[in-house]
């Protein structure tokens, strides 16, 4: 997963439009490949404009092999995740509800914490109806882990310890 370490900052960087991240990437890339070391945006800039014809045509081969290796790179991501989506419905349909319940008793659990703490406290204040607050961080983590908002799993992917 070593071409996911690369590929996240440049996915991001298109996806939040983050302009100057996206010329850092280009530039890392570029830098690798000419053999330029660590050089900034203008250094680099500077050393395009400079180019051969020769290196120009090195150029050109470096961008079909770039778009062939971002091309390559989607693909396997949609594939994990038709990969993720057969497990789902796989656990899903599945007669044992230890393996089919998991998901949606950990997420009801969660649910009602986060109302108690959050609606039903607050309405019961209306009677001087009082509950001891919650620490909810841990609740949201796990909600947010299970609905998929967190980065964790992305993390664990990267980092090469995700389960098989």
């Amino acid at each position: 997963m070593d071409w996911l370490k690369g590929l996240a900052p440049v996915l991001f960087s298109a996806l939040t439009g983050n302009i100057p991240g996206a010329i850092t990437q280009a530039v890392s890339f570029l830098s690798e490949k000419f053999g330029w070391g660590d050089v900034s945006a203008d250094q680099a800039k500077e050393k395009l404009n400079n180019l051969t014809p020769d290196q120009v045509v090195a150029l050109k081969g470096l961008d079909l092999e770039f778009q062939k290796q971002i091309t390559a790179q989607i693909q396997n991501l949609s594939s994990i995740d038709i990969a993720q989506n057969q497990t789902n419905q796989i656990e899903a349909s599945s007669p044992n509800y230890f393996i089919s319940g998991w998901r949606p008793a950990s997420g009801w659990v969660c649910a009602i914490a986060l109302f108690n703490d959050s609606v039903l406290r607050q309405i019961l204040s209306i009677w001087h109806i009082t509950f001891i607050p919650m620490d909810t961080s841990l609740i949201t983590q796990v909600l947010f882990g299970m609905l998929g908002i967190g980065t964790l799993r992305t993390y664990e992917k990267i980092k090469g310890v995700a389960s098989k």
